[in-house]
């Protein structure tokens, strides 16, 4: 395709600007939606199918890496068989113009962006920066999902059937739905009803949305969808974990009951006269922040939201990705709703649980402001994650609770001086086993307690015993 007339020279124009301002220092670098060859090859296809299917870009053939202009010969050639070539291989329209600089020409290969994955010699490739990258495993099944108008969880689950759903999610989701209003199942009498009346199946046969939110055995359909939980201690050692398994809505009940009954300790506090149990961070901040995390996790990953707790934060680091061209920024300013799953985020609004698409993390801030608590940090590696830092009101944090056997919590010394009191011979073995600590990191803390004359081991380490010299002098 010939760029002639007025348009010739409006590139000409341009293409002089440009390179005056590299000459200078400028911009001109190769980034995401722009690359430069110094001769063309048609291996260059696959930078065009990157293009394609990432969000459009610039091809300079004629331009060496650091965006000098060099030139090339057979331009007027070039410009007739490069949008055939590309038409031939990758099925898909580029434009082509060529631009001088002084007696040198190049030329401008422009590709949009395109719907439908474009591949190159059967493989698929996209943008990453400045580097093209060929897309494969679970990123791949995600552009062909996508390339079918769906999501993850619009899809179908075959081999499921109403059985398999559970039922008294469905009735708590009608209970829910009823309070909220926001749908009307008044004359919703069967399973096959309400499911239809959530788009959750399709020509009989459920979608996954259906799997995950009402299954009775999610896990034999998705890999890794269930969630883990853990307490580490300063040295950052695990000292007790959970995995928490259901459905999407059992999992966000089990998980917000089991984190403020377990894994933290709240301080009473007053507020006037009212006695109030204070976590250190919001309840209703963490409970959205693990609702967005259940809302736009990328299920196809089969890895599975992480939650680890520490005296001092909390992490949730969910495995999705954030839409195209945001960033943090945009994340934590006000934006439209982009949900990652939007079938399952439809269910979630639709019982109540989500007040308004796209404004979950501003409830967060808001929240957590709000209640003078810190405000949650979100960072993104390998996936999205946020950090709550834990609010110390009181003094005592951190401290041992409630049980020893798993359940103990605060520092792992002071576990193993309640395990001692417990059963004064137990083995470094058996305190590993209970702590869920390796034998290692308890041989560690045991030899610090030992050089500050907290504990010491009386007779072999076979028949011997443990003696805690603390409740020795105080006797």
């Amino acid at each position: 395709m010939n760029c002639v007339g007025v348009s010739v020279e409006i590139n000409r124009v341009y293409a002089v600007a440009v390179a005056d301002i590299e000459k200078k220092g400028g911009w001109m670098k190769e980034n995401e939606k722009l690359e430069f060859k110094q001769s063309w090859d048609e291996k260059y296809l696959k930078t065009l199918c990157a293009f394609a299917n990432a969000t459009g870009g610039k091809l300079l053939i004629g331009v060496d890496d650091v965006g000098e202009i060099v030139g090339i010969k057979d331009s007027k050639k070039l410009m007739e068989d490069i949008p055939n070539t590309v038409k031939n291989i990758l099925g898909i329209l580029v434009n082509v113009a060529e631009h001088r600089e002084g007696d040198l020409n190049y030329l401008e290969i422009q590709v949009q962006k395109y719907e439908s994955p474009i591949s190159y010699k059967g493989r698929y490739y996209t943008r990453s920066g400045s580097t093209t990258q060929e897309i494969t495993g679970i990123e791949l099944e995600n552009l062909l999902i996508k390339s079918y108008g769906k999501r993850f969880d619009d899809m179908l689950q075959v081999g499921s059937s109403l059985s398999d759903l559970d039922e008294h999610t469905l009735q708590n989701f009608r209970l829910k739905a009823h309070i909220s209003g926001r749908v009307d199942i008044s004359n919703v009498t069967s399973t096959l009803e309400l499911i239809e009346k959530l788009h959750l199946v399709d020509n009989g046969i459920l979608k996954k949305a259906a799997i995950l939110l009402f299954g009775r055995d999610v896990e034999r359909f998705i890999t890794g969808s269930f969630i883990k939980i853990g307490y580490f201690d300063l040295y950052g050692e695990i000292v007790f974990q959970d995995v928490i398994r259901g459905n999407l809505f059992e999992q966000l009940d089990k998980v917000t009951e089991l984190l403020f009954s377990k894994y933290l300790k709240g301080e009473v506090v007053f507020e006037g006269l009212q006695r109030v149990e204070d976590f250190g961070l919001s309840i209703v901040a963490f409970r959205e922040a693990f609702l967005n995390a259940l809302i736009h996790k990328d299920y196809a990953s089969g890895i599975p939201i992480q939650i680890s707790v520490s005296a001092k934060r909390i992490d949730i680091y969910n495995p999705g990705k954030l839409p195209l061209n945001w960033n943090l920024e945009t994340l934590k300013s006000k934006h439209p709703s982009l949900a990652y799953n939007p079938t399952i985020a439809n269910s979630f609004f639709l019982s109540g649980y989500v007040e308004v698409w796209g404004s979950g993390i501003e409830r967060i801030l808001r929240e957590s402001k709000k209640n003078a608590y810190p405000i949650p940090e979100f960072w993104i590696n390998n996936g999205i994650g946020v950090e709550f830092q834990l609010k110390t009101r009181g003094k005592t944090r951190g401290k041992t609770r409630g049980k020893t056997r798993g359940k103990t919590r605060g520092k792992t010394r002071e576990q193993i001086i309640e395990l001692i009191r417990e059963t004064s011979s137990i083995t470094k073995q058996e305190m590993a086993e209970i702590l869920g600590l390796s034998e290692k990191g308890v041989e560690y803390q045991i030899t610090q307690m030992k050089k500050l004359n907290i504990v010491k081991r009386v007779g072999s380490s076979k028949d011997g015993y443990w003696e805690i010299l603390e409740d020795k002098e105080q006797s």
